[in-house]
């Protein structure tokens, strides 16, 4: 209850066009990350058909899960491949992290 309370103001507080906004860029870097590693994006490209998931294909997606998982980044397997999740307090340094982790892990 107190989490959703916080994230209530928060969004109230800047509105939600920005919120949006935020997560559609960082979204929008994310696949285009994941696509120069090589990786296919299951979910829709096109900004007016995305929202804040982001789900990319891998040969073993709770395996990618768990090593993910102790190196303290959260996410989930899902539909055949990982889905990700950034809001809007997510920074661009977070996907770049994100990336660079999943890189290595694949290799």
């Amino acid at each position: 209850f107190v989490g959703t309370v916080a994230s209530m103001k928060a969004i109230i507080k800047y509105g939600l066009d920005f919120v949006e906004g935020r997560i559609l860029k960082l979204t929008g870097e994310l696949m285009e990350n994941l696509l120069d590693i090589g990786l296919e994006i299951q979910t829709p490209q096109e900004d007016y058909r995305r929202a804040g998931i982001v789900n990319f294909r891998v040969k073993d997606p709770a395996g990618l899960v768990n090593k993910l998982c102790l190196n303290g980044i959260i996410v989930s397997a899902r539909g055949g491949g990982v889905r990700v999740s950034p809001h809007f307090y997510n920074t661009f340094e977070d996907i770049s992290t994100f990336c660079n982790e999943v890189k290595r892990l694949l290799r």
